[in-house]
């Protein structure tokens, strides 16, 4: 658990996160955000992100500084694991050649060969409109999620696939009828797209029978 404060005069933040790592493995570079709120826009720290290299090189916790002025302190706590997380004296450079087997890991890589696995960026939840959570990994909801904004996002994996919708209308299957007086175009959007789903469907299954008829897929 990290909390990161800055106490630079006309900003202030502050922010709670977590951030995990296991032995160069890809997918356990995680970072969940807790809060993050400050005093205005202009807030310092507006990014977090992870970076690792091989097996036993350990990982760099980063976070981006916006500002060209801040006052920032870190705080760690909850950090028990035998060789778990270590506040460096001084920040690691990305340009940095040397190793850090003491700070980062058992290994002997130059920091600069370290890759950037994890990234959570802070405008996405912004600091001074209430904050928010945010994680770099999956969500389970077991029970009804309240909505009050007045945005509700479907997002893709890339910006020409990112579509966005005003309305509150829950798809089918998934909660039921929309809520009254809500707009109807989120809900018509994912029957279309489950149509075009259940069509690609056949359409593999055709393909598979005609390969198989023809002894080239058992």
């Amino acid at each position: 658990m990290f909390f990161i404060k800055d106490t630079q005069s006309g900003r202030h933040q502050s922010l709670y996160f977590t951030a995990s790592h296991h032995f160069g493995a890809d997918g356990s570079n995680t970072i969940t955000v807790l809060s993050n709120s400050a005093f205005t826009g202009n807030e310092p720290i507006t990014g977090i992100r992870l970076k690792e290299s091989s097996t036993y090189s350990g990982a760099a916790l980063q976070i981006n500084i916006g500002q060209s002025t801040s006052k920032i302190t870190v705080y760690m706590h909850m950090n028990e694991h035998d060789n778990g997380w270590v506040l460096p004296s001084t920040s690691l450079e990305d340009t940095d050649n040397t190793s850090h087997d003491a700070v980062l890991g058992y290994g002997t890589n130059p920091f600069s060969g370290f890759a950037v696995r994890t990234t959570i960026d802070l405008a996405d939840i912004e600091a001074n409109l209430f904050g928010g959570i945010a994680t770099s990994g999956g969500l389970v909801v077991q029970k009804s999620i309240l909505h009050q904004g007045s945005d509700l996002g479907f997002f893709g994996t890339s910006a020409a696939t990112q579509q966005a919708s005003s309305t509150t209308a829950n798809p089918p299957g998934l909660g039921g009828p929309a809520p009254p007086g809500a707009a109807d175009a989120l809900h018509a959007d994912v029957a279309t797209v489950a149509n075009e789903v259940n069509n690609l469907v056949q359409q593999v299954g055709e393909i598979k029978a005609a390969l198989q008829a023809y002894g080239l897929l058992s």
